[in-house]
């Protein structure tokens, strides 16, 4: 009995460890359930829109880009909010949104009502809110823990946005066969009731360093000439950015793969969904048990190239058992390889500029994806939906291996990830 007592310290002292911190653990439980919302609405919107469309990829690719092109926008003006702003109060203010457009859409399910217009709308809204939703919250993070832990608190807050798909379509794909659409959504608004109680439970306030006289496109400008004028910044945000639009780009082409490639339905696509976020959620929990700095420059190599070759393996799939092994491959990949770049971002970035960093990462990475979403939906009611999979992840796995040639991501990969910034708010009590 003491071994595994011993065993199950030592597993905790290693990969949980920040949740000893009392506001770390109630933010992280907040992200866990609102990033469960958020995901679950992306899949159940993009499956909805491929059904009533007429089973149109590009009719569903449309619905998600909906819902995240507002990471184009809205990250500009919260990423100076984020600086200037109580972050918590930021963050429950996006809460309250995702309440009320989840109760909405539950209500216009029940009465019948509910057209593509109405589901592009609200998922536009939903994205808006999440893209809101993020600067402040991972700006927060590092001002809830000591520095030593940093990285483990990030890697946590990370494999909650992997693993919080998991989560989501596991609760809601039951509700939907047994109960209906309608209870998806209305359970959707009570995760993001749950979370808004959690966020109000944070007792740290803290903000950067903009001040109240300064104007927003001054500290806009401020903020982007800190990212670009530091080599690992510009470096890593670019990747990061490649990365997802070639690999984290295809849930528009899922529901076509399922039915045409693998002859299944909306079962099938749920499976794939699932098997990926399983991937992420155990990777992004391992990575924050990696300690070595050099150990982590690898597995960011590593995992960046098993990314693409993950999707090779998906695309050429010849049953349902064999693509579940290889997006879970893709997944676990994936998960690693976003956890371990949002950690080098927060680690890289003083507190004082958190916020606007944060946000310029958030553009590139939602921009990207919505962008290559409806490409890749509308590319897939004309060609084979594989293929596209193919080229992408073939495409990244290249990216990958220019890197190598040298520079900043080179170093990065063979010494390991910066240390972490002091995580002290520029304002806090």
């Amino acid at each position: 009995m003491a071994e595994r007592e011993t065993l199950g310290r030592a597993v905790f002292d290693r990969y949980f460890v920040a949740l000893r911190y009392r506001d770390f653990r109630f933010l992280w439980l907040a992200n866990v359930t609102a990033g469960a919302a958020a995901l679950a609405l992306l899949v159940v919107r993009a499956q909805m829109a491929y059904d009533m469309s007429g089973h149109s990829s590009g009719q569903a690719g449309l619905t998600i880009f909906l819902g995240m092109v507002p990471f184009f926008i809205v990250p500009l003006f919260i990423g100076v909010l984020a600086d200037r702003m109580d972050r918590r109060t930021l963050v429950a203010w996006t809460f309250v949104v995702n309440i009320l457009q989840a109760v909405l859409m539950g209500v216009l399910v029940m009465t019948g009502t509910l057209t593509l217009w109405h589901l592009n709308v609200l998922a536009f809204v939903n994205g808006a809110a999440f893209a809101a939703q993020m600067p402040p919250a991972d700006a927060l993070v590092a001002n809830l823990v000591p520095r030593e832990q940093l990285l483990n608190a990030l890697s946590l807050n990370a494999a909650t946005r992997h693993g919080s798909r998991l989560i989501g379509v596991a609760i809601t794909t039951p509700l939907i066969a047994t109960v209906g659409v309608e209870a998806a959504f209305l359970t959707c608004a009570g995760l993001y009731g749950v979370g808004l109680v959690l966020v109000l439970m944070v007792r740290v306030r803290s903000t950067g360093g903009v001040t109240a006289g300064q104007k927003p496109m001054e500290a806009f400008r401020a903020g982007l000439a800190y990212a670009l004028g530091r080599p690992v910044l510009r470096a890593i945000i670019i990747l990061a950015a490649l990365h997802c639009a070639l690999t984290m780009a295809y849930d528009s082409l899922l529901p076509a793969m399922a039915r045409q490639d693998l002859g299944s339905g909306r079962t099938g696509y749920n499976d794939l969904v699932m098997a990926m976020a399983a991937g992420a959620l155990v990777a992004a929990l391992w990575v924050g048990g990696v300690q070595s700095a050099s150990a982590r420059g690898k597995v960011l190599l590593a995992t960046g190239v098993l990314s693409g070759v993950g999707l090779l393996g998906l695309a050429t799939a010849p049953n349902m058992g064999v693509a579940l092994l290889a997006i879970g491959i893709a997944g676990a990949a994936q998960g690693a390889f976003m956890t371990l770049v949002q950690a080098i971002i927060q680690a890289s970035t003083e507190d004082a500029f958190r916020g606007r960093v944060t946000s310029f990462f958030v553009i590139n990475i939602g921009g990207m994806m919505a962008l290559i979403s409806l490409t890749n939906g509308y590319l897939a009611d004309v060609v084979n939906p594989s293929g596209i999979v193919f080229v992408s992840g073939l495409a990244f796995a290249a990216v990958m291996v220019f890197s190598l040639g040298g520079g900043v991501l080179r170093n990065m990969y063979l010494r390991g990830i910066p240390a972490p910034q002091a995580t002290v708010p520029a304002h806090s009590h």
